[in-house]
């Protein structure tokens, strides 16, 4: 589903109103994409490299850099060590598979192989925690931790959440 109608729904449920919320909204969807990334279902992507000093700034990944899965010269598993603003790895070409944590516009699509209703959980926790609403914040949490444990273990079922909450 296209991240505006994510927006749409929470800023229903909400009781919001106007491009302006929508575009509030994104930087809580945009702090629930990179928890879950972060923290629940790694995306990973991979980019080949040819160094001649075996430094690759951090600024030359094409997508926002978390930490290097693995990194292969030639088809075999080399070592890499990660400062601050590069990584350091063998001279010459590598592949480098990497986590990253995605910026989101509303324009975007759900990038996890989760139901969108989980970014929905997610950007209602991060307003609420924001918000100084920490009830409500608790209660969204939960749903969506039950959801990420629920697809991470593969138990459960998929059901049709309701709109109405």
């Amino acid at each position: 589903m296209i991240i505006k109608f994510i927006l749409t729904s929470v800023a229903r449920i909400l009781g919001l109103e106007g491009e302006d919320e929508l575009t509030n909204l994104l930087v809580y969807l945009n702090l629930a994409v990179a928890n879950i990334a972060s923290n629940h279902r790694e995306l990973l992507h991979e980019q080949e490299f040819i160094t001649t000093d075996g430094i690759i700034p951090l600024s030359k990944f094409e997508k926002p850099f978390l930490y290097a899965k693995s990194v292969r010269q030639n088809g075999i598993n080399v070592t890499s060590e990660l400062s601050t603003k590069v990584l350091n790895v063998p001279r010459g070409r590598v592949v480098v598979t990497y986590a990253y944590v995605p910026i989101l516009e509303s324009m975007d699509t759900n990038p996890f192989d989760l139901p969108d209703v989980a970014l929905e959980y997610g950007t209602l926790t991060e307003y609420a925690f924001a918000m100084g609403m920490f009830t409500e914040g608790k209660v969204w949490n939960a749903k969506l931790g039950d959801m990420l444990f629920s697809a991470k273990s593969g138990r459960g079922r998929v059901v049709k959440v309701p709109r109405s909450f």
